[in-house]
């Protein structure tokens, strides 16, 4: 059998399609088209992609609060800030390692991390020195 000879609907070039062709792809514009009772359609065609679609990786919400909570745990909140910090840092840490590539953030984790365990760190040995027979009084 011969090919058909159709136009495309988009751009008017012509297009050479087999008897067997049900999709074809305009030359000249790139328009992907259909087919249907010897006449070329322009429809929505699924376009097959050639690899996975690259996503920015977004920074981890747990990580933020981490570092924020360090920094808090220096100027303001001694106690309550150095907790908060060690724990969204771990949290962080652990969605993070979870995600596949998809947050990023662990350095701000960890330094929330240890700004909250050096401040926990620090308050243990004010209170050791305090409460102890022969500490600062």
């Amino acid at each position: 059998m011969r090919a058909q000879r159709l136009t495309c609907p988009s751009c008017g070039a012509p297009l050479a399609v087999q008897p067997d062709d049900a999709r074809v792809t305009c030359a000249y514009c790139s328009t992907p088209l259909v087919i249907e009772n010897n006449t070329a359609v322009r429809r929505s065609v699924p376009v097959e992609r050639a690899g996975p679609v690259w996503v920015r990786p977004q920074v981890s919400t747990a990580a933020n609060i981490s570092l924020a909570f360090g920094v808090v745990a220096w100027l303001f909140l001694p106690l309550v800030g150095a907790l908060i910090a060690v724990i969204f840092g771990h949290k962080a840490r652990q969605e993070i390692a979870a995600s596949g590539g998809r947050l990023i953030g662990g350095s701000r984790a960890l330094i929330g991390l240890l700004l909250g365990y050096l401040q926990l760190g620090w308050l243990a040995i004010f209170l050791l020195a305090h409460i102890t027979p022969g500490g600062a009084g």
